[in-house]
């Protein structure tokens, strides 16, 4: 029987991990033009990245 093996971030990596997460999302707020298609995908990359860098911050909260 295979177990399944958890990796569990420090919390600096955590940290950093939503700080680049938080980065991804200004940077699409920005860059990514809001014409046409490319209004959908401006938001769902804005709402991904912003989602993960805020799951990486309070995954951090109970990192050791």
């Amino acid at each position: 029987m295979r177990r399944n093996i958890h990796y569990k971030p420090s919390k600096s990596a955590s940290i950093l991990s939503g700080v680049i997460a938080c980065a991804m999302g200004v940077f699409g707020l920005f860059t990514i033009p809001s014409i046409g298609a490319m209004i959908g995908f401006k938001a769902i990359w804005c709402l991904m990245a912003f989602g993960m860098g805020i799951y990486n911050f309070f995954c951090s909260r109970r990192a050791l």
